[in-house]
């Protein structure tokens, strides 16, 4: 323990942060139970793979003779002969009398699971933990404290990921012993493992960097934002669960997939460095709005011109996956690219939070232009009105959301006009695409409407109307389809959601075509409710000031 405390100390004059978060988990009791339960789950691993192991079976002597028992013939996961069912094998024996095992099959079984284990503990254990304390820094004001210290954001939030879950690194330590163990004696290439380990280690930043902003951002809930993370990482690798073994990428990856036309998928090690790189350019932005927002709470989580770039790396990422399925003449590509494409206008839907201004900036915003405008004798919505809702934090985020979509539209048009050529479906793949984008401005639009409500904690009040604008069309459409294909109502309810494309298939063209125009027209209300509030706001204010002077 005095070796312990040696290192916390030198660690405390590079980051004092982190030698407060060390100084007070690195206890010896916590250190105890960290090291002790890794090692009883790795016990339990081992026991209960052990117990798969075959055994042989003999028939028990009967009959007046009593003729000598006989072997009956087994099957096995893992013995060696001809496949006899599924993934059970025929079992032979020895010259000891014993099953020939395959032991390779069996490490590769135990690394798989061990495997599990590690990713489960580093990341939801750590997203946890981080969101937990973070909360609680923001209950007992003591983040506001931590403002006014001279050091970095950058330098505090490292203490913290560092910190924070010192003891579920400590845990995840104990279990890379065997992970690796196994992973070499089920025939895994070191290189590959390697890889495998940088392409996690940035996932877990990835997320612990995330979890760090979510509370910026407002969060409240640890307990079910971690099995909100849970549910899509737990989708994500039971699709992807023998990678867990180092497989070989045309065995185990994605086939034959493709990024841009580079086969990056059919190789383990290449797959794993091209996932670590987006990661890390993720995380990269995620800091951007981390020490933005850690600088001024009330501020956007990130500028419109970082919206800008973000999305433009966004669309070149998609688009690479959108273009291979199309060139690929896959029966399934108009599928494959409306879910990359429902799944772009989900992040450009979540990214309407990271632009939204407060109440407070976006009054500040619209009393300056009144009174610039009537400086200038001219109206409140001219003169370069354009490049201030372009670059303008503080003004209304509608206009850079509208551009963001539109580089998206560079995108997705271009690739269901392609369709046509192999699919017969291209004008109602275009309407998806459509209904998406004005979805998406339509969310946008009632977020903005929510700031001006005479409300605390806007942000929880967004979330709740926006989910309900989501998810009540949704609910309405299920229950009048009762478990069939959306058609009539419960189809024209579902373009007004998410779930459009299930009501695109659902409905003629005219019909979606008029649904179309009737969002348009319910966008163009709110837009229109929204300069409304925002000349009231702005006018309001004035009086407000010239009452004072």
């Amino acid at each position: 323990m005095i070796v312990i405390n040696r290192l916390i100390d030198r660690v405390g004059n590079v980051n004092p942060q982190l030698f407060r978060e060390l100084k007070e988990r690195l206890t010896l009791r916590n250190i105890g139970i960290a090291s002790i339960i890794p090692l009883v789950i790795q016990g339990l691993i081992l026991w209960s793979f052990t117990n798969r192991l075959p055994i042989p079976t003999y028939e028990l002597p009967h009959g007046p003779n009593y003729a000598p028992k006989k072997l009956i013939e087994n099957i096995n996961h893992y013995c060696t002969g001809d496949n006899k069912y599924s993934l059970n094998y025929l079992c032979k024996l020895d010259i000891a009398g014993d099953f020939i095992v395959d032991w390779q099959r069996w490490w590769s079984d135990v690394c798989i699971d061990s495997g599990w284990i590690l990713l489960a503990i580093i990341i939801l254990g750590s997203v946890y933990l981080l969101i937990a304390d973070l909360i609680q820094e923001e209950k007992r004001g003591t983040m506001n404290f931590i403002r006014l210290s001279p050091r970095s954001a950058r330098e505090i939030f490292i203490g913290k990921i560092l910190g924070v879950p010192v003891l579920v690194y400590l845990a995840t330590a104990w279990i890379i012993p065997l992970h690796i163990f196994s992973g070499l004696n089920g025939g895994a290439n070191p290189i590959t493992i390697t890889s495998w380990y940088i392409a996690i280690g940035s996932f877990w930043f990835l997320l612990a960097s995330t979890a760090i902003l979510y509370v910026l951002l407002g969060g409240t809930q640890a307990i079910l934002t971690t099995i909100v993370v849970a549910a899509p990482i737990g989708i994500f690798l039971k699709d992807r669960r023998k990678q867990l073994n180092f497989g070989s990428g045309s065995e185990y990856g994605l086939g034959n997939g493709n990024w841009f036309g580079l086969p990056i998928f059919k190789n383990s090690i290449a797959m794993y460095l091209f996932e670590s790189i987006v990661f890390i350019l993720t995380s990269y932005w995620i800091w951007q709005a981390l020490e933005r927002r850690y600088l001024n709470p009330k501020a956007t989580a990130i500028s419109k011109s970082q919206s800008y770039l973000i999305n433009i790396g966004l669309q070149i990422l998609i688009g690479g996956f959108a273009i291979s399925f199309v060139t690929m003449k896959s029966y399934n590509a108009a599928d494959n690219n409306a879910l990359l494409a429902a799944l772009n206008f989900t992040l450009l839907g979540l990214s309407t939070l990271l632009l939204l201004p407060s109440k407070q900036a976006l009054q500040d915003w619209s009393r300056y232009r009144r009174e610039r405008a009537t400086s200038q004798n001219r109206k409140f919505w001219q003169r370069e009105l354009f490049q201030d809702l372009l670059f303008n934090d503080q003004s209304p985020a509608l206009l850079s959301i509208a551009i963001n979509i539109g580089v998206s539209m560079l995108l997705w048009i271009p690739v269901s006009l392609y369709l046509a050529r192999y699919s017969s479906i291209e004008f109602k793949f275009l309407a998806c695409v459509g209904f998406g984008a004005s979805l998406v401005l339509i969310y946008a639009s009632i977020a903005h409407l929510v700031l001006f409500l005479n409300v605390k904690k806007h942000n929880l009040w967004i979330i709740g109307i926006v989910t309900v604008v989501v998810t009540l069309p949704i609910g309405v459409a299920l229950i009048l389809s009762s478990g069939r294909s959306p058609t009539g109502l419960a189809a024209v309810l579902l373009l007004f959601s998410p779930l459009a494309p299930a009501g695109v298939f659902g409905l003629s063209g005219k019909a979606i075509f008029v649904i179309f125009v009737t969002q348009l027209g319910i966008l163009g209300f709110l837009t229109s409710q929204l300069q409304r509030k925002l000349e009231i706001s702005g006018q309001s204010h004035t009086k407000k000031l010239l009452t004072r002077s």
